[in-house]
């Protein structure tokens, strides 16, 4: 076997240069690549968090909402019965105002039962 040339020898080190700057490269790309991964898993993870904050904030209110005992559905259980007796007075004064003998329109009506819902105010 020859011996290489000093140019061949030359041309062998500068390549091996060359490998080793790419591989040097081609790992600060990884590197960096893999901090980025890193960086969006915890970006991603604190908007996860931020979320179930949220959420457990909107859960608690339907289960205040939806449970029996909680404060949420007893508020509903009051405005929901008032409102049943509203409709039940109006349903009342209504009947009672187009019995009174001389109404015969819906206008008359409809201001005879504002005229008592107002004085219902007034009163309680």
């Amino acid at each position: 076997m020859t011996e290489p040339s000093r140019t061949e020898q030359r041309v062998e080190r500068h390549r091996r240069e060359l490998a080793g700057l790419l591989t040097y490269f081609l790992l600060a790309v990884l590197v960096i690549g893999i901090i980025g991964i890193i960086v969006q898993t915890y970006s991603l993870a604190a908007t996860i968090r931020e979320q179930q904050k949220v959420t457990a904030t909107t859960n608690e209110r339907l289960i205040d909402c939806t449970t029996p005992s909680g404060e949420c559905y007893k508020q509903g259980q009051k405005r929901t019965a008032r409102a049943v007796s509203d409709i039940g007075k109006v349903a009342a004064y209504a009947a009672a105002c187009a019995d009174q003998a001389g109404r015969q329109g819906e206008a008359e009506v409809l201001e005879c039962v504002l005229r008592r819902l107002a004085a219902d105010k007034r009163h309680p």
